[in-house]
């Protein structure tokens, strides 16, 4: 008898378990957090965009990502609702299976670049990340940039020595001076501490003074910014030699800054001759 009710009690405990509704409370989802931040907010046309992509998986279960071939991600600017250009155009990717799992609380987190297009115009634009997994959660993303003229168009540069004729034994200056005529400050890039050079080349090819010689610049990177309508000088001089040979010769002027495109290198002719001065 006692085996029974012992029996009944226990089938009448299951079946309340079994009635008990699952509570709400113990089942937590939330989307994949996702981001895509890039390097800078402007760029120029045909520049580098670096950008960085992150997904966090903020659930109490793992996220299987499932990857039909060796694409990860795709990439695509827009402008307004039209689409210009995608990063896999021209790609080939093989039809490999692979499968990324993040688990409970982690993230995951992709980085590349990509060369904008030459041709883009001046204005506002976005760009979209693709994460190309089979997973119907959301995965996507994309931030906005712009594009802004490039610093060429916005630059003046003027290059003149001093005199047309010199003296041996004198000195020659030089001046190099960058304006800038657009509404907005234009900060140039140097690889190095050294931000120009320049040289002396007699008419028939025969460097005469190469002004870097012998000088040694810190390998840091360093900027110059010209505001707005206005503008930067760079100035040097050379003691020319008093024996140096009478002829026609070419001052080669260069600013290391690949910004400046076709305004990077400029060139001006003197004479150099006659008699040295009294020492």
């Amino acid at each position: 008898m006692r085996t029974t009710v012992t029996v009944v009690l226990t089938l009448a405990l299951l079946a309340g378990c079994a009635l008990l509704p699952a509570r709400a409370a113990d089942i937590r989802y939330a989307p994949p957090k996702v981001e895509l931040t890039l390097d800078s907010t402007s760029y120029e046309p045909g520049a580098s965009l670096a950008w960085r992509y992150t997904l966090y998986n903020g659930n109490d279960h793992p996220l299987d990502l499932v990857f039909p071939t060796t694409q990860v991600y795709d990439l695509a600017i827009w402008k307004g609702d039209a689409m210009l250009a995608r990063w896999s155009t021209g790609k080939e990717f093989a039809a490999v299976t692979s499968t990324t799992t993040v688990g409970m609380g982690e993230t995951i987190e992709l980085t590349g670049s990509w060369t904008l297009p030459a041709d883009l115009e001046p204005g506002t634009y976005r760009l979209e990340f693709i994460l190309t997994s089979t997973t119907p959660e959301p995965t996507g993303t994309s931030a906005e940039f712009a594009v802004q003229p490039a610093v060429a168009d916005s630059l003046q540069v003027r290059f003149t020595s001093d005199h047309l004729i010199y003296r041996v034994g004198t000195a020659l200056r030089v001046q190099c001076v960058i304006t800038n005529t657009s509404d907005r400050d234009v900060t140039l890039s140097f690889p190095t501490e050294q931000q120009y050079t320049w040289s002396v080349v007699e008419c028939h090819g025969t460097t005469v003074f190469d002004w870097e010689e012998g000088q040694t610049f810190a390998a840091q990177l360093t900027t110059r910014t010209i505001p707005a309508g206005g503008s930067i000088t760079f100035e040097s001089s050379w003691s020319i030699p008093r024996d140096l040979a009478a002829s026609g010769f070419y001052l080669h002027f260069t600013i290391l800054s690949d910004q400046l495109g076709s305004l990077t290198t400029h060139r001006a002719a003197v004479l150099i001759g006659g008699t040295p001065p009294p020492e």
